[in-house]
């Protein structure tokens, strides 16, 4: 029972992921959604609309920017810095 939690659990996380990069969520309020499906922010950050997260275990330091397009596969801890800036080719 505990394993089929635990599947169902990453399921919902990665449909509100999902709905998180889409422009359902404003930009300036989108760190704010994404820190309260377990992503850790030190204070405001961009980001932009098409950023996907598999996994919270995510941490962004103050006035981080992400640009579309980033995928972040937290299938281990990630912390980024502070006033970091992120691109995809």
């Amino acid at each position: 029972m505990k394993k089929l939690h635990a599947v169902i659990s990453r399921y919902v996380f990665d449909l509100l992921a999902f709905i998180g990069g889409t422009p359902l969520i404003p930009v300036f309020l989108r760190w704010r959604y994404f820190s309260l499906l377990g992503v850790r922010f030190q204070g405001a950050s961009r980001l932009s609309q098409g950023v996907l997260f598999h996994g919270n275990s995510i941490s962004f330091g103050p006035l981080c920017v992400v640009s579309p397009g980033v995928f972040f596969d937290a299938s281990a801890p990630i912390d980024i810095g502070e006033r970091v800036h992120i691109a995809s080719m």
